[in-house]
């Protein structure tokens, strides 16, 4: 088989086995989006033919095909909506992630694994105070949205009836994927400093807000510990966390279905890119492998009860900072 005819069956293989199309509605659902006749797709089917350049265009944009995985099976390459427009608001990220979570809902045995150098974001859904905090960071710095560019922290001005139900939608959806997460002590360091940045920089509206954030936090601890240690985040869906000490651990999340491998880079936090290559997945899910391999399970007690004093020494040492911070501005203002 001359290279040509291999390509063409390799993509006709990559359409049916990610659409999960049979033999037998291949050739009519084919003829249907290239809008040609029977005879003609069944020649294409058959190798007797060729796609011509805009057929094959046709379908690397139906089926979302890459054909760089075809001519290049070595290479990688990811996508990201964040490259063609940043996110212009907090429900245009929340609508971005729930746009797959929508369809990963319906894909048949769908898993989700999770390497964080950060806490994942969907643990800061739990509580909306923290969550609103940190998409006010992300429009600070990266998306660059004016009212968080020029504006201070506000939880009673941030906190929208619209925005808490994509947050709810966002976390009830997440929670419903086995999912195994690698973790490390540092997760929590990012949004500490971040806060006392803000209160240190007359960032927030109200200073209180700080004590309130901490507050919020410890209680995201509290659900990470509940979920360590009953191996569920809602009661059914199994959840397996690990202590990664050992390796760099990049943010990196896994999706692993019968349908579809995909591959989620944080490269600009929040922001990520995706590819769907079947290359990259098996690289990406290898380097996760050797992170679980190095981390202790957090199903184990004494592990677990390790782990998470050192989350609460962190969130209270924090707060001893920040209240005399607060008890010193406050002297200043009298």
């Amino acid at each position: 088989m001359d290279n040509d005819k291999y390509l063409q069956q390799l993509l006709l293989e990559k359409i049916a086995k990610k659409h999960q199309l049979a033999p037998k509605n291949m050739a009519k659902e084919l003829a249907s989006v290239l809008n040609i006749n029977s005879n003609v797709i069944y020649d294409r089917l058959s190798l007797k033919k060729l796609f011509n350049l805009e057929e094959l265009a046709i379908l690397v944009r139906h089926y979302k095909v890459s054909l760089d995985d075809l001519l290049l099976p070595n290479s990688a390459v990811f996508h990201s909506d964040a490259i063609a427009q940043q996110p212009s608001s907090f429900e245009d990220y929340l609508l971005r992630i729930l746009k797959d979570l929508r369809t990963l809902k319906n894909v048949p045995q769908c898993e989700i694994a999770y390497s964080a150098s950060e806490v994942p974001f969907f643990y800061y859904l739990f509580y909306s105070e923290v969550v609103l905090f940190k998409m006010y960071i992300y429009g600070r710095t990266v998306w660059n949205i004016p009212n968080c560019q020029n504006g201070k922290f506000s939880l009673k001005e941030l906190n929208q009836p619209a925005l808490n139900n994509l947050i709810q939608e966002t976390k009830d959806l997440y929670v419903v994927f086995p999912t195994t997460e690698c973790w490390t002590v540092n997760m929590l360091d990012t949004t500490i400093n971040q806060i006392r940045h803000c209160l240190h920089c007359d960032l927030f509206q109200d200073p209180n807000d700080a004590i309130t954030l901490l507050k919020g936090m410890k209680k995201m601890v509290d659900t990470m510990e509940n979920i360590a240690k009953t191996g569920t985040k809602n009661g059914t869906a199994q959840s397996s966390l690990y202590h990664n000490e050992m390796m760099q651990s990049p943010t990196l999340i896994l999706v692993k279905s019968a349908i579809v491998n995909s591959v989620y880079f944080v490269y600009d936090s929040p922001n990520f890119m995706v590819s769907n290559e079947n290359t990259t997945f098996s690289h990406a899910s290898d380097y996760f492998e050797k992170i679980k391999h190095h981390s202790l399970p957090l199903n184990l007690e004494a592990q677990r009860i390790r782990f998470f004093k050192i989350f609460r020494t962190k969130l209270e040492s924090a707060k001893e900072d920040f209240l005399k911070f607060l008890a010193i501005d406050a002297e200043k203002s009298h």
